[in-house]
């Protein structure tokens, strides 16, 4: 399989267990903006399919009002809407996005993306070049993550392109976003800049099905990489990796976070839980008999002394507040991230 996907970028279906739960705000929005369909699988991949499109993608007029490629003498459309009829997507008009595609929206991308107490840190507002995440508020983090697996594709949400920062403002703005519209721009900078990953095969191979092109003896299929679970980000931060829980998904709460990988809090309960079945756990060692007046020789095996026992309750009890303790830092943690 290895061999037959060199180069592709997959999309990726996501993991919505508990996502309702645990990231309402992240849900609700996903289906207001009817991206719903967005989360699921494609199917399997044709690679031979993907290799074709690719090599007659720089013989495509995107000027025309509906642009299709020949392949294999069948007329495949690849316009916006037929993207969006893969996933089942609207194509609502792009007037609120362009408007926001200026000149000079730099300052105005910082105060939608990043966290407040690190704006005036942010030094990409004028270029518009090398934008950072590290700073992104989570629910950016989250949409950036979306997006780059699903929309506009890549390996990296540490540095982030213009065009994936805009769109993740407009989703956090309400701005209607053409799905359709965005693939063809990354197929077009594809072309441009002779792109190293072919992007979006399970995409491709639908349009193919769709257009009823045949498959033929040596055409390979490879299944799509694994879901990814929208509540779990891997990404690293500085020099070090650390691992950050939240609550939901308000502004600055429970999205993709700085660190090795992340999940939701709602976590903090499951925190709690697993510190009372540790202190559960301690607390149910048996305590050995004592016989009175009996010494350690004479109790034999499985026998403490006055004296050891009482040691040994002072363990316990200075093992509990331990607990204790480390509880109630879990949740000043959990606390402190929830105000950040």
């Amino acid at each position: 399989m290895e061999q037959q996907t060199r180069g592709m970028l997959h999309e990726r279906a996501f993991i919505m267990d508990r996502v309702e739960e645990l990231a309402p705000k992240f849900y609700q929005t996903l289906h207001r903006i009817g991206w719903g369909q967005l989360v699921e699988e494609l199917g399997n991949i044709n690679c031979n399919w993907v290799r074709e499109f690719y090599a007659m993608l720089p013989t495509v007029d995107w000027i025309v009002s509906e642009p299709q490629i020949t392949i294999r003498e069948v007329n495949i459309r690849v316009g916006a809407e037929a993207i969006n009829s893969v996933h089942g997507l609207t194509n609502p008009p792009q007037d609120k996005l362009r408007a926001k595609d200026v000149k000079g929206n730099g300052p105005w991308l910082v105060r939608m993306l990043v966290r407040e107490s690190k704006r005036n840190k942010t030094t990409w507002a004028v270029s518009r070049l090398a934008i950072e995440s590290r700073h992104f508020t989570p629910k950016a983090r989250r949409w950036l993550n979306f997006v780059a697996r699903r929309v506009r594709l890549s390996s990296n949400t540490t540095d982030v392109t213009y065009p994936r920062a805009l769109m993740v403002d407009c989703i956090i703005d309400g701005v209607p976003v053409t799905v359709g519209m965005q693939v063809i721009e990354e197929w077009r900078g594809f072309i441009a800049k002779d792109g190293p990953s072919l992007m979006f095969p399970c995409l491709i191979t639908n349009l193919y099905r769709n257009a009823g092109v045949p498959t033929e003896h040596g055409d390979r299929y490879v299944e799509c990489d694994v879901a990814f679970d929208p509540l779990k980000v891997k990404g690293s931060q500085g020099r070090g990796k650390r691992k950050r829980t939240g609550s939901d998904d308000s502004e600055d709460s429970g999205g993709p976070q700085d660190g090795s990988q992340s999940q939701t809090l709602g976590t903090l309960d499951r925190m709690k839980a697993d510190m009372a079945m540790v202190r559960a756990a301690m607390m149910g060692f048996a305590r050995p008999s004592i016989e009175a007046g009996s010494s350690s020789s004479a109790t034999g095996t499985g026998y403490f002394t006055a004296e050891q026992m009482k040691v040994y309750m002072e363990t316990q009890t200075k093992m509990g507040e331990a607990v204790d303790a480390l509880q109630g830092a879990y949740g000043s943690l959990a606390q402190a991230y929830v105000d950040l």
